[in-house]
C-alpha cells in the first residue's frame, strides 16, 4: 500500500470521517497481516498458537479503540500496529506463565532470539524488558527493535518508516543489540555470533 493513500485514510480516521476505519483495515490489512506472520514465528506453544489472521484482528480491536497516537503517520501507526500484536502475545505468554509452577524465567540467548526465533514464553516476556529498558534510554532504539525484530522490517523499510537513512538504522540497530548483548550478560563470542535478522 502507497505511504500517500495510508496517510490519506490516517488523516480521515483523525478527521473522524464515517467509514474511514473500515476503509483503513482494508488497506493496510496485508501488511499488518505480513507483521503478524512474522510475529507469530515466536508462538511455538502448542497450547498457545495463534494463527497470523486472529493476532490482527485481536491487535486491531486494541488498536482501533484508541487510534490518536497511531495517527501522526504510516510510520506511527505501523509502529503501533506491530506493538499491539506484540502486546496480544505478551499478554498470552504472560497468561501461560502464571499457571506454571513457579512461573519463573531464565536467561535469554541473544542468538537464539535472532537466529532461529524458536521462543518460548519466558523469552518473550524477557526480550520484552529489555526493550522497555531500552525505550527509557532511546525511544528510537527501541522503535528500531521493535520493527527490525518484531515488525520483521528490513533496514531500508525501517529507515522508510521512521524516516531517516539505511545508514542510521544500521547504526542505531548496532547500538541497540550492543544493548541487548550487554543487558543478557553475553560475552564477545556471543557477540560475535550474533546476526541481524
Amino acid at each position: 500500500m502507497s505511504d500517500t493513500v495510508v496517510d490519506r485514510l490516517l488523516a480521515d480516521v483523525a478527521r473522524g470521517d464515517d467509514g474511514s476505519k473500515d476503509r483503513l483495515i482494508e488497506a493496510v490489512y496485508r501488511d499488518l497481516h505480513h507483521i503478524a506472520k512474522s510475529q507469530v514465528a515466536w508462538e511455538k506453544n502448542p497450547e498457545g498458537t495463534i494463527g497470523a489472521t486472529a493476532l490482527v484482528h485481536e491487535a486491531w480491536m486494541r488498536l482501533s479503540g484508541d487510534l490518536d497516537g497511531a495517527m501522526r503517520n504510516r510510520a506511527y501507526f505501523y509502529g503501533a500496529a506491530a506493538q499491539a500484536m506484540r502486546r496480544v502475545l505478551i499478554d498470552r505468554a504472560r497468561s501461560r506463565n502464571a499457571g506454571k509452577r513457579g512461573g519463573g524465567l531464565k536467561r535469554l540467548p541473544l542468538e537464539g532470539i535472532e537466529l532461529s526465533r524458536d521462543g518460548h514464553d519466558d523469552e518473550l516476556i524477557e526480550l520484552d524488558g529489555l526493550i522497555e529498558a531500552l525505550e527509557e534510554q532511546d525511544g528510537r532504539l527501541a522503535e528500531v527493535v521493535r520493527l527490525r525484530f518484531w515488525a520483521g522490517l528490513s533496514t531500508k523499510e525501517t529507515a522508510r518508516a521512521l524516516e531517516c537513512s539505511d545508514r542510521t538504522v544500521k547504526r542505531d540497530w548496532a547500538y541497540a543489540r550492543a544493548f541487548l548483548i550487554d543487558s543478557l550478560g553475553l560475552g564477545a563470542d556471543d557477540e560475535a555470533a550474533v546476526e541481524s535478522p
